[in-house]
């Protein structure tokens, strides 16, 4: 019989998963154990695909949205690009999402920061990322990546996030 280690997602330390599988940049799932595995979302972050998929979201956002993956499809899964399929990362489980070691000591949710298709979600208080974050989100906002070269995308994520 195989006991699973559910006290690993509560744990305070890093956890090494698997990635099972993309979903979007907003959501992807994660396998610990043969026969476990959950959906996570990227820790700390509004993403354009949470917006996008949001049932609050009026019909010109969405279609603002979809039409700027369109002229930017290598953002529309940039996922794929960082989180490989089948492939460890470590996963530290807060707050219902996941912070996500994707490159070196980057985290995913920097990576969405930095490739303006993520904000810092309203309620985010963290001691030790908000810093990491807000320098991510400022470089987006500098060179003018993702939504911060598009001021319709801009104003709807700001809309509802």
């Amino acid at each position: 019989m195989f006991i699973i280690p559910l006290f690993a997602l509560d744990a305070k330390e890093p956890t090494m998963m698997m990635v099972k599988r993309g979903i979007n940049n907003s959501l992807q799932e994660f396998q610990i154990a043969p026969y476990y595995s959950f959906v996570c979302k990227p820790y700390g972050v509004v993403t354009l695909d949470e917006v996008l998929n949001s049932k609050e979201t009026d019909k010109e956002c969405k279609n603002t949205l979809q039409k700027f993956y369109i002229q930017n499809p290598r953002l529309y899964n940039l996922y794929r690009r960082y989180l490989k399929r089948k492939s460890f990362y470590h996963v530290e489980y807060l707050d219902k999402s996941c912070l996500v070691h994707a490159k070196g000591e980057l985290t995913f949710s920097e990576i969405l920061l930095q490739n303006g298709i993520a904000l810092i979600d309203k309620g985010f208080k963290d001691e030790i990322y908000n810093a990491r974050f807000k320098s991510a989100q400022k470089s987006a906002e500098t060179w003018k990546r993702g939504m911060f070269s598009d001021q319709k995308v801009l104003s709807c994520m700001k809309r509802f996030y």
